[in-house]
């Protein structure tokens, strides 16, 4: 049987869903533990869910404005459009422009709030959309069932993702463009995987996430080690892995070689 060593390259914090589902105080989304398993990567990009979640109908960064009518308005596809032309800003809203101007602004002056002293002419909205639950990025994996480093037909996408979160986008802008420094403390998750901003960046850009990259999602009572062994059946497939340790609230990267 093949012998697989492990060594650590890297460490950064990373939080994941509780160890037993539960509700979040004020929430009615059921927050669930991080699903184990080994995962392969298979997309990297912005996450919509414009059915289901209605801050996050919209991708990040999108340019968003108050047209003259008082109208929130984001630009999709090239052309300004009504917030309330999302399926989920209409259910809630109808033609309601006012409510959802309202809507937004108070979200924006919520998040704003904490770093508004440090802030001069920050105005009643912003210029893009910093509200969707995903953050600037997602990485999406499936549970890669038989080893095989491919998606088969039967292996269907994970539920969870890893990504970041609007508060921790915002603080990383502002610590990026001002003299002051606001520390960015991971939230847990409702089952996805929480990465600060810099760090997922960090992490894509050195290869370490792109598609077909490994991820193992260990159990709650694992703890990482910094140099370890493997015997395996299942062929490792990449020179390097992600690992995820959701009761330490780290995620390690290691270089792997069989031994």
């Amino acid at each position: 049987m093949p012998r697989y060593q492990y060594s650590q390259i890297a460490i950064y914090d990373a939080k994941g869903g509780p160890e037993k589902a539960t509700y979040y105080e004020g929430d009615s989304h059921e927050a669930t533990p991080t699903q184990t398993g080994r995962f392969i990567v298979a997309r990297v990009e912005k996450h919509i869910s414009p059915k289901k979640y209605m801050w996050s109908a919209v991708p990040w960064g999108t340019p968003l404005r108050v047209n003259a009518a008082g109208t929130v308005e984001v630009q999709l596809h090239g052309r300004w459009q009504p917030l309330t032309d999302m399926p989920t800003w209409k259910a809630q809203y109808g033609n309601d422009q006012v409510g959802v101007r309202v809507d937004i602004e108070n979200s924006y002056k919520k998040m704003i709030t904490p770093l508004k002293k440090h802030l001069k002419d920050v105005g009643t909205i912003p210029k893009t959309w910093i509200f969707n639950d995903f953050g600037h990025v997602a990485v999406k994996y499936f549970e890669d069932l038989n080893h095989n480093g491919r998606q088969d037909s039967n292996e269907k996408p994970s539920n969870d993702f890893i990504h970041t979160t609007p508060y921790d986008e915002l603080y990383t802008w502002f610590n990026a463009t001002t003299a002051w420094h606001v520390d960015i403390n991971l939230a847990p998750s409702h089952g996805c995987i929480h990465l600060r901003p810099v760090e997922i960046d960090k992490l894509l850009s050195s290869g370490y996430l792109k598609p077909g990259a490994s991820l193992e999602v260990h159990s709650y009572a694992a703890r990482h080690q910094k140099l370890f062994t493997v015997n395996s059946k299942a062929r490792r497939h990449a020179r390097t892995e992600v690992h995820f340790f959701p009761g330490e609230h780290k995620l390690v990267v290691y270089a792997v070689a069989q031994a």
